[in-house]
């Protein structure tokens, strides 16, 4: 899939999620493919708060953990801020280390906080939500979903904005 600026970054959510993450079967890989996608999002987010073109950010380098705190900042989601961290703190694992003990614990976290922040689901559940697996085909769609909730709770904020209460 072309990673191509003039898409948006919803479009290109979209299309890494239905399209290109499923052919992915390395979950550290993935890991980091997740990552790069809902920075993406949050980079989205923060043009939307900030009132500048969606594309404004999308060059811009700046630290994950930093760009999480403005770009949801009260926004009153804890859940998502927490997934977010913990998500960027697997893929930190990922990009320093040769292993780590900790990566899986940390996707564990992700997908439970980004159930925690989600919306309740109607219709058939294949598994607890935020539940991680042993198995690792489990393990990819606890990764997935945790993964859409948690992009779709961005571009909620980004579409709609953060409710006045909370900001």
């Amino acid at each position: 899939m072309a990673w191509r600026r003039d898409e948006g970054a919803l479009t290109r959510w979209l299309g890494f999620s239905s399209e290109s993450l499923s052919k992915i079967e390395d979950i550290e890989l993935a890991t980091l493919k997740i990552h790069l996608v809902l920075e993406d999002a949050s980079k989205s987010l923060l043009a939307a708060r900030l009132a500048v073109k969606e594309d404004a950010f999308f060059d811009l380098r700046i630290d994950f953990s930093t760009l999480v705190d403005v770009a949801l900042e009260g926004a009153g989601n804890s859940h998502l801020v927490g997934a977010l961290r913990a998500l960027n703190t697997a893929r930190n694992y990922v990009s320093h280390h040769v292993e780590s003990s900790q990566f899986m614990d940390k996707l564990a976290l992700f997908v439970r906080e980004s159930a925690a922040g989600a919306a309740p689901k109607s219709g058939p559940v294949s598994m607890p939500a935020g539940h991680w697996p042993n198995h690792p085909k489990e393990q990819f769609t606890a990764l997935k979903e945790a993964f859409d909730e948690a992009a779709f709770a961005i571009f909620d904020l980004a579409i709609n904005g953060i409710p006045k209460a909370q900001a």
